[in-house]
């Protein structure tokens, strides 16, 4: 996957654009960050679906060598908190994401 980097001359306009209330960079980064785990979200469904099983709790299955599919079911009781440690692990296997 393709790192994106800013150049001094985007980071400095960024920079007067913030210091001059033109944008929040607070904001711009939050902003950033949803759009990054939205995107982590999408391409985790590409490997597995999440789906509320008959006990009410939210599933799906994460990649894990040590399994003879190479997936590990997780689960837990809100959908919030699994697209969470999605994310989370994503971010910790995968740091580029």
């Amino acid at each position: 996957m393709q790192e994106n980097k800013l150049s001094k001359e985007q980071i400095q306009a960024l920079s007067i654009a913030n210091q001059y209330g033109i944008i929040n960079l607070d904001d711009m980064f939050e902003t950033v960050t949803k759009m990054n785990e939205s995107k982590i979200l999408e391409e985790h469904k590409n490997f597995c679906e999440i789906w509320q099983a008959t006990d009410g709790r939210w599933k799906t299955k994460l990649p894990d060598k040590t399994k003879k599919d190479g997936k590990r079911l997780i689960a837990k009781t809100s959908k919030a908190a699994l697209e969470e440690m999605i994310i989370e692990w994503y971010k910790e296997n995968n740091p580029q994401k």
